[in-house]
């Protein structure tokens, strides 16, 4: 064990458990949430981080690398990327872009009586996804192995070699290097009822999604969306300002993140992440 990461780890466990402590998760939340973000800290170190099954909350979560699970659990539990507040306690979510299942744990362990309709198109990824949702005997949670776009049918898919990665998408320009095909869905056939939350995490395709939203005319039944809106991922063409005139034209506020990186470069890709909400 190398001496200057358990400090670290320390430090960076602490901190991320004031942050849970002060954040808006019910409280018998929080203490399994501390509890799992210090367990995964130590999981770190147990060489080799690789396909593991891991312990989050009382849920047993099975990975393809303990790292990107980290990271996910982080961004879920942690940043609470996915948190909303819904008007009930039988939400109706979809889930696009569920890769291995921590977007749906949280929405489960936030709201257990929800419904959640979730989409992975990567084969392995989607294993992963199935199996954690079998495993832990999630009801009301139907999954689709299928991209979601402007147009049913099948497209090409780019992906890394390895399963489980966070960068697969539909637009070669991603950064992925395997060249695969898979199923696509125009998410409105989805949308037949009141949806209370759509979580929009597709690599790109989300211009696609909105757009085939707003002509089916589904959109006016979706009341809230946290969408991880990809900045320059053609750089260096930008759209937020289309993107968001569709938000604003079709009665949404919304809500913006943004981490900067490094000052003075231009046309670098980003990550924004967006809370829309019906007005």
């Amino acid at each position: 064990m190398q001496p200057l990461i358990v400090p670290e780890l320390l430090v960076d466990t602490a901190l991320d458990a004031v942050r849970i402590r002060r954040g808006p998760l019910p409280d018998a939340l929080k203490s399994r949430a501390i509890r799992t973000r210090a367990a995964l800290g130590w999981q770190m170190l147990k060489p080799p981080a690789t396909e593991r099954t891991c312990r989050i909350l009382d849920f047993e979560v099975f990975t393809y690398s303990v790292p990107t699970l980290a990271f996910l659990f982080r961004e879920t539990f942690v940043e609470l990327d996915y948190y909303f507040e819904a008007a009930s306690d039988t939400p109706t979510v979809l889930d696009c872009g569920s890769n291995i299942g921590m977007s749906i744990l949280f929405f489960k362990a936030l709201y257990p009586k929800a419904t959640i309709i979730g989409f992975e198109p990567a084969n392995g990824t989607f294993a992963a996804l199935e199996r954690n949702v079998r495993a832990n005997r999630l009801q009301d949670v139907t999954l689709h192995r299928a991209a979601v776009g402007a147009e049913d049918g099948q497209v090409a898919f780019f992906e890394t070699p390895a399963s489980g990665s966070l960068t697969a998408s539909v637009d070669a320009s991603r950064g992925a290097v395997g060249r695969t095909v898979v199923d696509q869905v125009r998410l409105s056939r989805f949308v037949d009822r009141r949806i209370d939350l759509l979580k929009l995490d597709v690599e790109g395709a989300e211009f696609a999604v909105l757009s085939d939203l707003i002509a089916s005319n589904a959109l006016p039944m979706i009341d809230q969306m946290i969408i991880e809106y990809h900045h320059h991922i053609h750089a260096p063409e930008d759209h937020l300002s289309a993107f968001l005139s569709l938000l604003e034209g079709n009665g949404y506020g919304y809500q913006v993140r943004a981490f900067h990186g490094s000052r003075g470069t231009r046309a670098r890709f980003q990550d924004i992440w967006l809370h829309a909400y019906r007005k």
